[in-house]
């Protein structure tokens, strides 16, 4: 069996974050406000972008694209392919 590698472990490590982080906004979901950045460094005539409102709702379907992200993340790390 071949050890993995740093690169592996790290995208392991990354998938379970994904997926750890998607559970807690599944289980535990707070509505609030989200900033964005705006399309430039610098926004002087345009303005900043408006906060986005999230629901409990939104929070949970983010955490659930959150967990299947860090699965597919996860299953593309562990798989060895053909050798």
């Amino acid at each position: 069996m071949r050890r993995l590698t740093t690169i592996e472990k790290s995208t392991l490590a990354l998938g379970f974050v994904f997926i750890a982080v998607g559970m807690y906004m599944l289980i535990q979901p707070q509505e609030g406000m989200v900033p964005h950045p705006g399309p430039y460094k610098y926004q002087s005539s345009l303005g900043p972008n408006p906060p986005e409102y999230v629901s409990k709702r939104g929070q949970q379907i983010y955490g659930g694209i959150a967990v299947v992200l860090g699965g597919g993340i996860t299953g593309l790390a562990s798989y060895r392919g053909k050798k």
